[in-house]
């Protein structure tokens, strides 16, 4: 049985994206290298699995309240640094802290 993507509701793709994510990070996690899905090609990458239970509580107040100030900006100026700041903390909790 072939399923066609194209055919399916947002609502059927998010239940199977749910469904195919365990096997995914788990291939991700004991290779460097994934197929590309319709393709013969592969490609090499990088996965590093963050636990969202670890992150702090101050780091979300900080995301949250980064969150706010661009939903809450009324100019391109103050947007562009409130995403910036966004772009910051998401950096942090890929990249960690360099004390």
């Amino acid at each position: 049985m072939s399923i066609n993507i194209n055919d399916m509701t947002i609502a059927e793709k998010k239940r199977l994206a749910a469904e195919l994510a365990p096997f995914i990070l788990n291939e991700l996690g004991n290779s460097s290298e994934i197929i590309l899905p319709g393709t013969e090609k592969s490609v090499k990458l990088s996965v590093r699995l963050i636990d969202s239970g670890k992150i702090s509580n101050q780091t979300r107040s900080a995301l949250d309240a980064a969150e706010a100030a661009y939903e809450a900006a009324t100019n391109v100026e103050t947007r562009k640094s409130a995403l910036k700041n966004i772009f910051g903390i998401f950096r942090i909790i890929l990249m960690g802290r360099n004390n």
